[in-house]
């Protein structure tokens, strides 16, 4: 029995060294891990940072970008308004024969349907000839209804007919008297 009880005591001391070893080996890798763990946190909290301030950089430059397309925008707005204004004032004073004063501003009567005005002593088609004649370097037809202070969807039907008859020419968007085809013939 000696022996046994030997062996015995041989295998029990090599089971707590293996134990033992098991734990320091364990306790190595959860400090490596823990270390591991906490230099990722630090380099997490870094690279976002760092992309947090890139993309806020962007985000400036895109800003930036776009406030001054929109300073372009409302100078080009701001440019159209008063080349607008001057033209209007240039026809008003072309009209009148005199030099342009400005007006208060009056609102514009809203536009009148087209079939109101075939019960005026001129026809629609008079009046639209006379507009045609009143601008022969040509008028878009949106102009037309403006002039004549109808929707200028409801001229399109009497602009056909009179391109159709020959009383009017088209090119491009602009309309023009049958004069102006014999003038630039």
């Amino acid at each position: 029995m000696g022996n046994l009880s030997n062996t015995m005591e041989g295998l029990v001391y090599e089971i707590q060294s293996l134990t033992q070893a098991r734990r320091a080996c364990l306790k190595d890798i959860r400090t490596h891990t823990q270390g591991d763990l906490q230099h990722l946190r630090r380099r997490r909290r870094e690279v976002s940072g760092a992309v947090r301030e890139s993309v806020q950089r962007e985000v400036a430059k895109i800003r930036d970008s776009a406030n001054s397309f929109l300073e372009g925008i409302a100078s080009d707005v701001s440019a159209a308004k008063r080349l607008w204004s001057s033209r209007s004032e240039v026809r008003d004073s072309s009209k009148a024969g005199t030099e342009a004063v400005e007006q208060p501003f009056e609102a514009k009567p809203a536009a009148r349907p087209a079939a109101e005005l075939e019960t005026e002593p001129f026809t629609q088609e008079d009046r639209v000839l006379g507009v045609l004649k009143a601008h022969p370097e040509g008028i878009r037809l949106v102009d037309i209804g403006n002039e004549l202070g109808v929707d200028w969807r409801g001229l399109i039907a009497l602009t056909k007919a009179l391109l159709e008859e020959g009383q009017a020419e088209k090119i491009d968007q602009l309309y023009y008297p049958v004069e102006h085809a014999a003038l630039s013939e």
